[in-house]
């Protein structure tokens, strides 16, 4: 049974890089899954950024935990690891955490991890940063 309460450490690394991904500029395949509106569309830009990747899925323990990273020859990928995650995220609760920030003039995608799914700002407009 997924883990709909919000917790997302299954997704990590992944998640955590897919945050600043979604934010970053010089990365806009990112930001044109979330800037879709559509989720047919959203989906599409994201299967073009799973596409665009040569690494493979390992698992790498941390701690306690495991966790899912796409490798390639020289180590961990991290647009590759974000772009997974974000499609493991949408497979698991749909396109419900992924959003664009609210604030006047800004627009930038970022995932909603709190447990009632209501975040509205990116972390640069956010309270809690």
């Amino acid at each position: 049974m997924p883990d709909r309460t919000g917790r997302l450490r299954d997704l990590e690394p992944g998640i955590g890089w897919a945050a600043e991904l979604l934010r970053d500029p010089r990365h806009p395949g990112f930001a044109a899954v979330v800037a879709a509106g559509d989720p047919e569309v959203a989906a599409r830009a994201l299967n073009r950024l799973l596409a665009a990747t040569t690494a493979g899925l390992r698992l790498r323990r941390t701690g306690e935990h495991w966790q899912v990273v796409m490798v390639t020859e020289t180590g961990p990928d991290r647009a590759a690891s974000a772009a997974s995650a974000l499609a493991r995220l949408v497979a698991r609760d749909g396109w419900r955490r992924l959003k664009r920030c609210a604030a006047d003039g800004c627009g930038a995608g970022f995932v909603d991890r709190t447990a009632a799914v209501g975040r509205k700002y990116c972390s640069g407009h956010s309270r809690h940063g």
